[in-house]
């Protein structure tokens, strides 16, 4: 396993002083600098204006110091949402989860495999967590994390062929 990647919902931290939309844009400046999520900036749209709705909210509102403000409903990160690395805190059992769904694939060698638990952090039971996905052509999200380490994971997949295929 490369990496382990936990996509947050959109949200904003507040600090006491900016609005939600003043929040938004200092939030998608930072993200400009980011390769992976310069294309994937906040949108304000309508469905940002109904969870702000939900929760008592508008763009002119100022959060307290260090109040998250949930943006969005789904984790994204093309809508927003943000991706943080997981790799080192993941509970290792979720390793061989990965290989026996891979391996379960005939002809699969590698794949990015999403997963929802209650706590990526604790060991897998059947009740608290649940594969929902195998990609197999994994985007490089874990290369340009908004939060925490870059995980390089074209390398080994470059290695595995070159092994492979003798190139």
């Amino acid at each position: 396993m490369t990496s382990v990647t936990k996509r947050a919902r959109a949200s904003v931290v507040g600090d006491g002083r900016h609005t939600i939309h003043e929040l938004i844009k200092l939030k998608n400046e930072v993200r400009k600098q980011n390769r992976n999520l310069k294309e994937c900036l906040f949108p304000t749209d309508c469905d940002v204006f109904n969870r702000l709705i939900r929760e008592g909210k508008s763009l002119d509102a100022i959060p307290s110091d260090k109040e998250v403000v949930i943006l969005r409903d789904e984790s994204n990160i093309s809508h927003g949402g943000d991706s943080i690395d997981y790799t080192d805190a993941v509970h290792p059992d979720y390793h061989e989860i990965a290989l026996r769904t891979i391996q379960s694939i005939p002809g699969l060698h590698y794949a990015g495999l999403d997963i929802i638990a209650k706590d990526i952090t604790e060991a897998p039971t059947k009740d608290n967590y649940v594969v929902t996905q195998v990609e197999f052509s994994p985007g490089p999200i874990s290369m340009y994390p908004w939060e925490g380490e870059a995980r390089e994971m074209a390398a080994p997949i470059l290695d595995y062929y070159e092994t492979v295929y003798s190139f």
